[in-house]
């Protein structure tokens, strides 16, 4: 009698090494622009690649959920979900796959997107976008009226979209900025 294995989700073996899959549903696939996520775990032990495929997959998922809300950055996505499975899983595996992304940031010139993606996948700073929604839920609870908060936010949002952490907001980078939106004249002096 042979005994079967069960074959893990997400795992091809390809040439005696374990690759990551995941395939992109048909809805999405032309904003994603593939039909299908595949990368090498780098290893022929099983244990180690589903571990390993599991942090590929999960960068992979959010980048899908992303594109079908066109809300959240799929990069800062990453990084929060990065920074769950750090909890979960053995930590040189996940900072591999960190050293990985931030390598391929800097090589496409992004240092500041790299910078970001790090601080957040590390648990170094918050998601300045996530702090606001407890902030806003916060002025609810203390009994401010909802247009009230609604400006706040809408305000806020200005300055999280440009520098979504903190360690971005010094007072040369948010002067540079506020000259920048008022020269556009999407902001008017008193605002």
């Amino acid at each position: 009698m042979v005994k079967r294995t069960s074959k893990p989700s997400h795992l091809i073996k390809r040439y005696n090494t374990y690759f990551a899959v995941l395939y992109v549903p048909k809805d999405i696939q032309y904003i994603i622009g593939k039909a299908k996520f595949s990368k090498s775990t780098g290893t022929d032990n099983k244990k180690l690649a589903e571990t390993i495929a599991q942090v590929y997959v999960m960068g992979w998922k959010a980048e899908i959920e992303s594109a079908r809300s066109k809300s959240d950055d799929p990069l800062i996505q990453s990084a929060k979900d990065i920074r769950k499975l750090l909890k979960s899983s053995p930590t040189h595996l996940v900072q591999d796959a960190i050293d990985e992304e931030i390598a391929k940031l800097h090589a496409v010139q992004k240092d500041i997107h790299a910078e970001v993606f790090e601080q957040i996948a590390t648990g170094k700073n918050q998601y300045l976008e996530d702090v606001v929604k407890d902030w806003s839920k916060h002025e609810k609870e203390r009994g401010l009226k909802e247009k009230t908060i609604n400006q706040m936010v809408s305000d806020i949002g200005l300055l999280t979209d440009q520098f979504p952490t903190a360690p971005l907001i010094t007072i040369k980078s948010v002067d540079l900025w506020i000259r920048h939106i008022a020269k556009k004249g999407l902001l008017s002096a008193s605002s």
